[in-house]
């Protein structure tokens, strides 16, 4: 027989062994007539207690047909999970009204009922449907709720229950994309939290923000066009076509924000997209597979890196016309201005090549970690480069033509983003499927975010 429980299920645990957190190494895939649901598992109350449990599955009803998820079993640890909320997995999700949770336990060492064919399954009931249409993404929250048994006993007694996401009342927020599941998760970066998560037609590519009005620009490779979503009302209110192009890739925005920039290496192409109107003004052909940008506005430059001809056109912002030609090295990435100087990340010879804009000069070139990707100033003193290759940070400093500090371990580091206010970088771990946050000040990473698939873009909302 099978024990429902609506709201909660009750059972009883013993002491046992530690056991691992959930592992975010799976690669899932979703398409536009898809629904992507990410499940997240918290902890209420209290119990000192050292317990672990094996969630073998993870089930849903849909109008009224249970369908198994397609999740690996996880291995889950009390103490662990105190610690920060865990994500059970992420998976494609029938479309529909998604009503009940069903929750599988094996490695529960008593048998107290609600067990069938050594599982203990437990039935929660949504407080209202969550429903999911075609393109859709978004998240259930389960609570489990601690308390100890008996004085004396060594069993935890434990409550769960489920909820779906909420609307985001403000704060401070990260936009984390995934272009495998077209999936935007939103994080509180107060408690380093998934708060919710929205479907974007794709695959994905860049996201940047316009603070001061509140709208993150979502570049969608899928459908050639840029799409404006407004971030108080959590709602897509806009999208802009990029007709001309062929696969778009990178995209940045104007310091006043009123214009994009966008690079399409399979056109050959840079377009420069009035936000405004939303129409493309200006296309520049350049030939040799741009990518990665950078707007130089005090210079009224565009910085455009080709590792396809191991060079970076500056472009002029108004005309989109090539103004000069700099050599790098191989397989030029990242770009920033720093030091009042253009920074070049070479990911094919493990450093960063520093120029004079004025001259065309290269100051210096510095050795850094392998495979360097991303290039970020936090302040007018440091930046910091992505070492894909070797799951580190390099820390540069203003002035200096050699680096010595190192940050990490981070896996896979790429893409990263500052908060100004909390002085918190936050790095894309794409092996490990997080987002690691690490205090600037003392350089060390502090915690990390799990999401639902490999992060390939990510923007702040201060």
């Amino acid at each position: 027989m099978i024990r429902r429980f609506f709201i909660a299920g009750l059972f009883f645990l013993l002491v046992a062994c530690a056991g691992t957190q959930a592992k975010t190494d799976n690669v899932i895939h979703s398409t536009a007539d898809q629904a992507v649901l990410s499940i997240y598992l918290g902890t209420a109350g209290f119990s000192d207690r050292q317990v672990s449990v094996r969630l073998e599955e993870v089930a849903v009803n849909v109008d009224n047909v249970w369908i198994a998820l397609d999740i690996a079993p996880v291995d889950i640890s009390l103490a662990e999970l105190k610690k920060q909320r865990l994500l059970l997995g992420a998976a494609v999700a029938p479309l529909g009204e998604h009503r009940e949770l069903r929750l599988s336990f094996s490695s529960v060492p008593v048998d107290v009922g609600g067990e069938e064919d050594g599982k203990q399954q437990f039935y929660l009931k949504l407080p209202e449907p969550l429903t999911l249409n075609a393109g859709d993404s978004k998240c259930l929250f389960v609570d489990w709720q601690l308390a100890n048994a008996e004085p004396g006993s060594p069993k935890v007694l434990s409550k769960f229950s489920v909820w779906g996401q909420r609307q985001v009342l403000g704060g401070e927020l990260l936009y984390v994309a995934c272009t495998n599941i077209n999936t935007i998760y939103v994080v509180r970066i107060d408690t380093n939290e998934v708060v919710s998560a929205f479907g974007v037609a794709g695959p994905l590519a860049d996201i940047q923000l316009d603070n001061g009005q509140r709208r993150l620009y979502i570049l969608s490779r899928g459908r050639r066009s840029i799409y404006v979503y407004d971030c108080l009302n959590e709602r897509l209110i806009d999208q802009i076509p990029l007709t001309a192009s062929v696969d778009p890739q990178h995209l940045v925005l104007s310091r006043d924000s009123g214009y994009a920039y966008v690079s399409d290496p399979a056109a050959g192409a840079v377009f420069k997209v009035d936000l405004d109107a939303g129409n493309v003004l200006l296309q520049g052909r350049i030939g040799h597979r741009p990518e990665h940008l950078l707007e130089i506005a005090d210079h009224s430059s565009l910085a455009v890196s080709s590792p396809a001809s191991n060079q970076v056109y500056l472009l002029d912002t108004q005309s989109l016309q090539v103004k000069r030609v700099l050599p790098v090295g191989l397989a030029p990435a990242g770009l920033m201005f720093f030091d009042d100087s253009l920074y070049v990340a070479e990911t094919g010879s493990q450093s960063v090549a520093v120029f004079d804009l004025q001259s065309g000069k290269q100051l210096a070139k510095i050795s850094v970690g392998i495979k360097p990707d991303t290039l970020l100033s936090v302040d007018s003193r440091t930046a910091y480069v992505s070492n894909s290759g070797e799951a580190t940070l390099t820390a540069l400093s203003a002035g200096q033509n050699i680096a010595f500090r190192r940050v990490g371990p981070i896996a896979d580091p790429h893409g990263m983003v500052y908060s100004t206010r909390k002085r918190m970088l936050y790095v894309e771990s794409r092996k490990e499927n997080r987002v690691a946050v690490v205090d600037v000040g003392s350089e060390r990473v502090l915690a990390s975010v799990a999401i639902g698939s490999a992060p390939s873009s990510l923007a702040i909302l201060e």
